[in-house]
């Protein structure tokens, strides 16, 4: 994440420098960003992302279908 978010690295130039192909580097980023969501959860009541998490419904493993409003 530090080459494309505070280097300003293209995707195409992240998997140049690291030898991947670019969908591998956007599969990385998306779950690298992925984790931080769930490490530090938005406390913000008026976003939309933690209205879509409270709605969440399924399992246990939290991995159930998204009840929009």
């Amino acid at each position: 994440m530090d080459l494309k978010f505070f280097d300003g690295f293209s995707y195409e130039r992240i998997a140049e420098v690291m030898s991947l192909n670019v969908q591998s580097v956007r599969n990385l980023i998306f779950n690298a960003l992925q984790a931080v969501r769930k490490a530090m959860p938005c406390r913000w009541p008026c976003c939309i992302c933690c209205a879509a998490n409270k709605k969440q419904v399924g399992g246990s493993s939290g991995q159930g279908a998204l009840r929009l409003p």
